[in-house]
């Protein structure tokens, strides 16, 4: 696969871990995308990560710390904003591995098209190819036919 000409050699940032799918003509590239698109991007790249997850186990575990040893209303909205950090992060990165899949099965379609589109080609040569030869074979008949007479026999 070459990259088309009309879209940007830097890879989509639409699928960050996906590099190969700006060779995707549908997608645009990450020049083509909006601040909100790009910003959208971004955050859910940071937020739905392992890191955003441990994070969000770590302010679990400061919650029930603190739950435990001073103020149970203040360790509780710890440990309920840590399961909230980490439910977002859990899902953000089930989103980006959706993405990924999306993107692996654009990018089978495009490839399963092309070779298609070459095979269709292909045929489409073999078919004007026979019917040269059949033009061909049709004349030689037409002047080999000698005309018959009543009997059914051929004339000299």
């Amino acid at each position: 696969m070459t990259p088309d000409s009309t879209h940007s050699p830097r890879p989509a940032r639409l699928r960050g871990r996906n590099p190969t799918l700006s060779l995707h003509p549908g997608v645009r590239s990450y020049d083509g995308l909006t601040r909100r698109e790009r910003g959208t991007d971004l955050a859910r790249d940071l937020l739905g990560s392992w890191t955003a997850a441990t994070i969000g186990a770590g302010l679990v575990g400061v919650g029930i710390v603190l739950t435990v040893r001073r103020d149970a209303a203040t360790g509780m909205t710890v440990v309920l904003s840590g399961l909230g950090v980490m439910a977002l992060s859990i899902v953000l990165m089930t989103s980006k591995r959706l993405d990924d899949a999306a993107a692996e099965v654009a990018l089978y379609d495009l490839e399963s098209d092309r070779r298609a589109a070459v095979a269709i080609e292909e045929l489409r040569d073999e078919v004007e190819r026979l019917r040269g030869d059949l033009a061909r074979l049709t004349a030689r008949v037409q002047t080999s036919v000698r005309p018959l007479d009543e009997a059914g026999e051929p004339q000299p």
